[in-house]
């Protein structure tokens, strides 16, 4: 955080809390990142558990909220944007900075461009509220797939896709290679192991 204020740039952080999953470790671990933070600018993606999850997001907003962190609320598997909006409300998404869409997915940009403006659209009539951020992860979304398992013919998206402010933006959120598990293209891999044959592959 400090390399990066010195060189005057805005880390982009994937707070993945999801193998915490207890309200007291949430809280612990968000407090423990937020002292991390320092108050330094930043744009932090806060993943969660399923279970419990609009509580923990909750949690997070109100732990990591500072004047100079971006803070983001991941909705990526959650299939509906009603439903995405829903979670948003009763996450406090209205102290927050915006949301995140397909961390570690393979959904190509037209398609989470389209969800994104229908959740911004309905987030603008519950809350009052335009200036919400969506940010979606590009990493692996550079060609249409069938399934979400290591599949094959994926291939990388644009590292950065930045429109201006108020439209949905792209960036790697996660890291190519990575393993969805032993599954698909990687039947020998682990799940959140980097695979050099799997990286290759989608960088191909």
């Amino acid at each position: 955080m400090r390399a990066a204020a010195a060189a005057k740039r805005k880390p982009v952080l994937l707070a993945d809390a999801s193998g915490v999953c207890t309200s007291e470790a949430y809280h612990r671990w968000f407090a423990a990142l937020a002292a991390g933070i320092g108050g330094l600018p930043a744009v932090v993606v806060v993943r969660t558990c399923p279970d419990g999850r609009a509580a923990a997001l909750a949690d997070a907003v109100h732990t990591l909220r500072a004047p100079a962190t971006n803070l983001l609320l991941d909705v990526s598997d959650v299939a509906a944007p009603d439903d995405a909006v829903r979670l948003l409300a009763d996450a406090d998404v209205r102290e927050a900075g915006g949301f995140a869409l397909n961390v570690g997915g393979y959904a190509p940009d037209a398609r989470l461009t389209a969800t994104a403006t229908t959740i911004l659209t309905r987030l603008a009539a519950s809350t009052g509220r335009t200036d919400y951020l969506p940010l979606f992860d590009t990493s692996r979304n550079g060609a249409e797939v069938t399934g979400d398992c290591n599949p094959a013919g994926a291939k990388t998206g644009a590292w950065e896709r930045i429109d201006g402010a108020g439209k949905p933006q792209g960036l790697w959120l996660t890291t190519p290679g990575i393993s969805d598990g032993p599954c698909g293209t990687a039947p020998r891999s682990h799940r959140g192991e980097f695979d050099p044959e799997l990286a290759a592959a989608l960088a191909r």
